[in-house]
């Protein structure tokens, strides 16, 4: 018994067709420059809520965006949250003398610091 297979003959022009029509290349590139216009604009820039606050008992801090330096004032343990100044750019540190202590993972990650550490005679835990 002889099988007899049939193909379906296409023309040059049908092979040629994309299987979601003409348009779909065009469909396909306009999300794919939106996606990368978004993801350009949205540089992520670290937010800070607010540029002070206490940041221990009798510790306050300020932080000024324009020269990115961070200054704390006051005297005794500090008392924040993990990673608290970790996003934000900061240069310079200044600590005060009084300050017995600092948090835990406070400054982890931030690689911007560019002026030496200069830490307080007071101070007894980092």
């Amino acid at each position: 018994m002889n099988k007899v297979v049939m193909r379906h003959r296409t023309t040059s022009k049908q092979s040629k067709r994309h299987p979601f029509g003409r348009h779909a290349a065009r469909l396909l590139i306009l999300p794919a420059i939106l996606c990368c216009l978004f993801l350009a604009g949205c540089k992520q820039e670290p937010v800070i809520e607010s540029q002070s606050g206490s940041c221990g008992e009798n510790l306050t801090w300020d932080y000024d965006s324009k020269s990115q330096i961070l200054t704390i004032e006051g005297s005794g343990d500090m008392d924040v949250d993990t990673y608290v100044w970790s996003r934000i750019p900061i240069k310079e540190v200044v600590f005060p003398e009084g300050l017995t202590s600092i948090g835990d993972d406070v400054f982890y990650g931030n690689a911007q610091m560019t002026a030496p550490l200069h830490f307080p005679s007071t101070l007894k835990t980092i």
